[in-house]
């Protein structure tokens, strides 16, 4: 799920310093944003074209009302179902998408502004950190696989705390590179291991609907991408993207101090309130 799409990725962090150095900002997002556009309708075409279910569809009719109506029906159905099996995992993932939405926007105003990189500098980290995620996605995905989604979970949380605060002490290139770098082995293990956590636990009959609700998996809040989230993180992340400029403005390593909190704090939650089933769901 990370690997082959990370491989594919990693060299646009590059590409976009690069653009920016050559043409400065604004053209450069104008260049950035025309060739998302040409890659999202190729994309597109290619899942219409080539992509199958994997199940048989049980056909939705033309009543577009009766579809709306069943649909808002099931959330009811989908939370208590949340409520009775996901509450630790819930209160995570609320609790990381919020301080999320906080510091993701300030990555690039943060290492160029206050520890004076260039914008090619950064697109070099990113890249680095992209490659480090493609090939540490295969280890991590083995490691979850025998110590268990809970135990990387941990490990990530662990290793991302103390990075955090890290980066706001970077003082040039080469440090932030290293920074970022443990920052991205956190990453990769965290969205791996509460992917794996949501696959074992969710039935399969109702997996699309709670992942709706809870999204695919959640992440540290480092640059470079971010993850599918669901209806349930939605106002979260709307209120840290709010606040996130005041707290800025109010400090630059503010953002990161809330989120080293915010990890270690989701280490604790993690530790007395997330269960991994006994037995994974097929």
């Amino acid at each position: 799920m990370i690997a082959i799409p990370g491989a594919v990725r990693i060299i646009a962090p590059y590409i976009g310093g690069l653009l920016i150095a050559v043409y400065t900002l604004r053209p450069a997002m104008r260049i950035g944003y025309l060739i998302s556009f040409i890659l999202g309708v190729l994309v597109a075409a290619m899942r219409l074209r080539y992509l199958e279910e994997t199940i048989e569809g049980e056909g939705i009719g033309r009543d577009i009302l009766g579809i709306f109506k069943a649909a808002y029906a099931e959330i009811a159905i989908s939370l208590r179902w949340i409520g009775s099996h996901m509450r630790g995992y819930t209160a995570l993932a609320i609790l990381l998408i919020l301080v999320n939405s906080v510091v993701m926007p300030f990555w690039v105003v943060y290492a160029t502004e206050v520890i004076g990189l260039t914008p090619y500098q950064w697109g070099v980290i990113l890249l680095i950190g992209g490659v480090v995620r493609t090939v540490m996605s295969l280890i991590a995905g083995s490691l979850v696989d025998r110590i268990g989604a809970k135990t990387c979970m941990l490990i990530a949380f662990a290793v991302a705390a103390p990075s955090m605060i890290l980066f706001t002490r970077s003082r040039g290139f080469l440090d932030a590179s290293l920074i970022y770098v443990a920052l991205s082995l956190a990453g990769v293990f965290l969205w791996i291991a509460t992917s794996v956590l949501l696959a074992d636990t969710i039935p399969r009959a109702i997996r699309g609907r709670i992942m709706a609700a809870l999204g695919q998996g959640v992440g540290i809040g480092i640059a470079g991408g971010g993850y599918a989230s669901g209806f349930l993180l939605f106002i979260p992340m709307t209120l840290g993207s709010c606040v996130s400029g005041y707290i800025y403005q109010l400090d630059p390593a503010y953002p990161w101090l809330i989120q080293s909190i915010a990890l270690t704090a989701s280490l604790i939650l993690t530790v007395w309130l997330v269960r991994e089933p006994e037995r994974a769901e097929a």
